[in-house]
């Protein structure tokens, strides 16, 4: 019974970012690692929780892999909703300076269950085009929630990649 609060949430929330005005076309892009470790015994590629592994040990981030693709998820809406301040110092049980980033909302133009549907998640680029052939280019840091209750209503907290930003679409290689 509790688990319809967020539903009922999630969906007044995707209205609310298909409808708003200040709410910008975008589309988001999916990292996938294109390197491939071979299995010593078998010479098959080695996986584990579908990356590849690094001398037979399983890989816990892709943030540092030197080989990588990105890969397009499909069109969606972005809308900006405020700074999200990271914990301060005694809260993070650490002193280094935390940038803060911009939090959003983010809905595919699919619909929940229909074709071409995704969920933006960690380490996606976020490619925002407000018009006049402008690209600008955030990478999702983390996933915020302000329910915690499954199923979550996600926020995410972008940062932007300024050295992606262009004046034409942004395409990465293929």
């Amino acid at each position: 019974m509790l688990n319809t609060v967020p539903t009922a949430v999630s969906a007044a929330t995707r209205q609310v970012v298909l409808r708003h005005p200040n709410t910008m076309p975008c589309s988001v892009w999916r990292k996938v690692v294109t390197r491939v470790e071979a299995d010593p015994e078998t010479g098959q590629p080695s996986e584990m929780g579908g990356s590849p592994t690094l001398g037979g040990m399983g890989v816990l981030r892709s943030e540092d892999e030197a080989e990588f693709n990105y890969v397009e998820r499909g069109p969606g809406f972005c809308l900006f909703c405020g700074v999200h301040q990271p914990n301060d110092m005694n809260e993070r049980d650490d002193g280094v300076l935390q940038p803060a980033t911009q939090e959003a909302q983010i809905e595919s133009t699919a619909g929940p269950g229909q074709e071409g549907h995704f969920i933006a998640d960690s380490s996606d680029l976020v490619i925002i085009t407000p018009g006049l052939g402008t690209a600008l280019v955030y990478e999702v840091v983390s996933v915020l929630s302000n329910v915690n209750i499954p199923p979550y209503v996600r926020k995410l907290a972008l940062n932007p990649r300024d050295d992606l930003h262009h004046l034409e679409p942004f395409v990465p290689e293929v």
